[in-house]
């Protein structure tokens, strides 16, 4: 599977960057879903994500690629996503998404990054066959 969150780009300050959750379907008819969230300095937050894009979209994102900028017919799928112009294609078909987290549910989010899950939660994931990664960083006081 393609690591997409490659192509989520935030603008924001790394080091702001309280939490990553990636949830990866096992349905066609469902994307995989890549989120990051980061700390705002007036204490509420910022929470981007992005959608997986369909095989066949991202297979044609790749041909037309290819013929836009005369690239060589033997040239890679993964050294065409490596490609930065590649991920200004992608951005442009498949945009990331981004609201503001109010400061009430940062307390939410403050709370796992600073204890981590709660007790009753071995780790979270999907009955139905998802994958969830979640990963913190930090401390918030």
């Amino acid at each position: 599977m393609l690591d997409f969150e490659c192509f989520l780009n935030t603008g924001m300050n790394p080091k702001d960057l309280l939490m990553q959750l990636k949830i990866e379907t096992c349905y066609r008819s469902a994307p995989s879903l890549y989120s990051e969230v980061y700390q705002i300095s007036n204490g509420t937050g910022r929470l981007y994500w992005l959608y997986e894009l369909e095989s066949s979209r991202l297979i044609q994102l790749c041909r037309d690629f290819r013929i836009k900028y005369d690239l060589p017919q033997a040239m890679s799928i993964m050294n065409i996503f490596k490609h930065p112009r590649f991920v200004e294609e992608y951005q442009k078909v498949n945009p990331a998404k981004w609201i503001t987290v109010p400061i009430e549910e940062m307390s939410i989010i403050y709370r796992i990054v600073n204890e981590g899950l709660p007790k009753d939660v071995h780790y979270p994931s999907g009955l139905d066959g998802h994958e969830y990664d979640l990963k913190t960083y930090g401390k918030i006081k």
